[in-house]
């Protein structure tokens, strides 16, 4: 497969975000990204909409397309920059069951998961490379590699449904988080910046009513857990700064719907 850089990215835009302060700008020079895949998969299926399955994965990239800091002396300026080689490994489980096993009235409740852990690495250009050298610190040890931008270690999603046609009754609760990903590639002096865990708990309830269940009614919460978007600097033997820090809060919507 192929990815082709983005007309934002292929450009010479320079895109200010006022909410963060932050400026992408383009790169003209982008080259399109190839990708190897290669996959392997075992599945199992119960009933309807019941199965489980073990995968492994992976991806060679040629010419990856990744988010780094722009100057040294302008941090808050990100631009999109090519890599000459990356590899990512991984393993997905992945499992959906209903809980009519258990007991009859409990046929429209279930449950399922999907886990995935991956392993990237980026090869580092010659240039990436020297200036980690320039600016390590003494007891630092700088590798070729690096993780690929972008590319979280692990990935988990959950849920549970319940559903009841009957009564035109539907619920959601929803869990997702991944882990620690390299959100801003460093140049120079100045560190990496790290995107940390996300863990999104969300919520939905919906009710159809009225004649041939044509009106529903639905409430949903986001972000229950009341969690903070937090990106970091990190740097060998350095105390971890701020880079970005948002607030987003809890989020609850109320919505009536009418089919026609």
């Amino acid at each position: 497969t192929l990815v082709r850089p983005s007309f934002k990215e292929k450009s010479l835009a320079q895109i200010v975000d006022p909410i963060v302060g932050q400026t992408f700008i383009g790169n003209i020079d982008l080259r399109q990204t190839y990708i190897t895949n290669i996959d392997l998969r075992w599945e199992y299926f119960f009933n309807t909409g019941e199965m489980v399955s073990i995968s492994g994965f992976s991806k060679l990239f040629k010419d990856p397309i990744e988010i780094v800091a722009f100057l040294d002396d302008a941090p808050d300026n990100i631009t999109p920059r090519n890599v000459d080689n990356a590899q990512v490994f991984g393993v997905e489980f992945e499992f959906k069951k209903n809980f009519a096993f258990i007991a009859d009235g409990l046929k429209g409740l279930s449950i399922g998961t999907n886990l995935s852990y991956i392993y990237s690495q980026v090869n580092m250009t010659d240039v990436e490379y020297e200036s980690r050298l320039e600016f390590a610190r003494a007891t630092e040890t700088v590798d070729r590699n690096r993780r690929m931008q972008g590319q979280s270690p692990y990935i988990i999603n959950a849920y549970i449904n319940y559903a009841d046609n009957d009564k035109g009754m539907e619920a959601n609760i929803s869990y997702n988080v991944q882990g620690e990903r390299l959100a801003f590639v460093g140049v120079a002096r100045n560190p990496d910046v790290f995107e940390q865990p996300f863990h999104d708990l969300a919520l939905k309830v919906g009710k159809s009513f009225g004649t041939d269940n044509r009106w529903k009614l639905t409430a949903s919460a986001g972000n229950i857990l009341n969690q903070n978007r937090v990106l970091l600097y990190k740097s060998h033997g350095g105390a971890e700064e701020n880079f970005q820090f948002r607030r987003p809060g809890p989020k609850f919507s109320l919505g009536v719907n009418l089919a026609l």
